[in-house]
């Protein structure tokens, strides 16, 4: 599971964007050098590098926490963490009928150091599961939150027992 984090870490959470950073190791940035040879009215013979710089995309992990769900119970644990130490401008929410923010709960150093009573007293764990009403519930309470520098990430088994009609309007 870690390992498998750490290839989506590197594949998906550190894209290199269309802007360019000045580095001294890189490309050759062209427009960089040509700008400032017009700039100073001399033939300079530097060259200027730059290199793509690294989109950080921020993501709200949205974890099912219902009774068809608690065989994952350290997988989503695991993510949980590992999401919240690699992108720290992530938020990270457990549902089931209810939906409740746990992001508080996993800043902390270690894997070991998260409190699983006080993530347990949170959410109703073993609960059906309403990902509409959740999906509803994210846009009404933390509406802030999503915009289109966020990603949302569903970790669910799609088991819903609640209303289909606002699953579907809330996706």
């Amino acid at each position: 599971m870690v390992k498998d984090c750490k290839i989506c870490k590197r594949n998906y959470f550190e894209l290199r964007g269309r802007r360019f950073k000045p580095k001294d190791k890189g490309e050759i940035d062209m427009r960089r050098t040509i700008r400032s040879e017009i700039k100073y009215s001399i033939e300079s013979p530097y060259l200027l590098k730059s290199v793509r710089k690294i989109n950080k995309s921020n993501l709200i992990l949205l974890c099912d926490v219902s009774g068809s769900m608690k065989d994952f119970f350290k997988e989503y644990i695991v993510l949980s963490f590992f999401i919240k130490k690699n992108i720290p401008k992530s938020e990270i929410f457990h549902f089931s009928t209810n939906l409740r923010k746990v992001t508080n709960l996993f800043q902390v150093t270690s894997i070991y150091k998260v409190n699983v009573r006080k993530l347990a007293l949170a959410v109703s764990y073993g609960s059906w599961t309403k990902i509409g009403e959740a999906l509803y519930m994210l846009r009404r309470s933390f509406g802030d939150l999503i915009h289109r520098n966020n990603s949302i990430l569903i970790f669910s088994d799609r088991w819903d027992l609640g209303d289909l009609e606002l699953l579907d309007r809330e996706m």
